[in-house]
């Protein structure tokens, strides 16, 4: 049954339904390996902030764009209050990105001291509640309670999985990398600042070389937005394993929608002033 199996990673074995590459990825690797093979790395742990940063940037800039080109600003302007936006809400972006995963950690490292003191002082009461909460989960009683008896025996293993099971959170754990909170805020404003850049460099590029043509900075910069956001779709199925033109379309779509109500209210805002 398992003949000619390959050595993939967690990701192919799973798209190709292959349960004989899947036994051969868990058979001819250590616990780290497949951990590594199932992506719990410290990139993974970047990655939505990535996406996040470069998508909010990268629309606030355009719709901006839009909203100076159909109001009829100078584009001196433009570019001026542009590259002050961008740089602004890089900044607010990655602040508030800081402080919420810090605040997250401290969190959870406070219910984690927590549980921690309330096995210290009354282990009986926490393993009643763990047998509790897998009996509403289906498990049996006697299940339940031998389950949760054994897990008692290794005290640092059992708060974890009071963690998740009890307060739906994550422990900090180095089996799965250690996540940077300041790292994280350096990638979100990294990625918000290049990414955001894209519309309102491509805009001062076209501004310079063609002067006599109107809406061409305009359209170009547009072009540029739908481009990368086609391009961020494409990284995001990387990760998703969904259909990659669907995810393409899907950001082109929204982006397209955005900008032209800014337009709108650019030009709304015009003929009131």
């Amino acid at each position: 049954m398992y003949n000619n199996c390959h050595k993939v990673n967690a990701h192919e074995s799973y798209l190709a339904k292959s349960k004989c590459d899947s036994k051969t990825l868990h058979d001819s690797f250590t616990i780290h390996d497949i951990i590594g093979q199932e992506n719990h790395t410290k990139l993974n742990n970047n990655i939505k902030s990535i996406f996040n940063s470069a998508l909010k940037n990268i629309l606030i800039i355009f719709s901006f764009i839009s909203i100076a080109e159909a109001s009829n600003q100078n584009p001196k302007i433009t570019i001026f209050f542009g590259f002050s936006i961008l740089f602004g809400n890089s900044i607010v972006m990655t602040l508030v990105n800081y402080i919420c995963d810090r605040s997250e950690k401290e969190y959870i490292q406070y219910e984690l001291r927590r549980e921690e003191w309330e096995m210290e002082n009354y282990m009986e009461g926490e393993i009643n509640e763990m047998i509790e909460i897998y009996k509403l989960r289906g498990m049996s009683i006697i299940d339940s309670s031998e389950f949760i008896k054994i897990l008692a025996k290794y005290p640092k293993i059992f708060l974890e999985n009071m963690m998740v099971d009890e307060l739906q959170l994550l422990p900090n754990n180095d089996l799965y990398g250690k996540y940077s909170y300041f790292e994280n805020a350096i990638i979100t404003l990294f990625s918000s600042l290049v990414f955001g850049s894209i519309p309102l460099i491509t805009y001062i590029l076209f501004l310079n070389i063609s002067m006599n043509i109107l809406f061409l900075p305009f359209f170009m910069a547009g072009l540029s937005t739908i481009t990368t956001l086609y391009m961020i779709g494409l990284s995001i199925t990387k990760f998703t394993n969904k259909n990659s033109i669907f995810t393409g379309l899907n950001l082109i779509t929204i982006g397209c929608i955005i900008s032209a109500l800014s337009y709108i209210f650019g030009y709304l805002l015009d003929k009131e002033l």
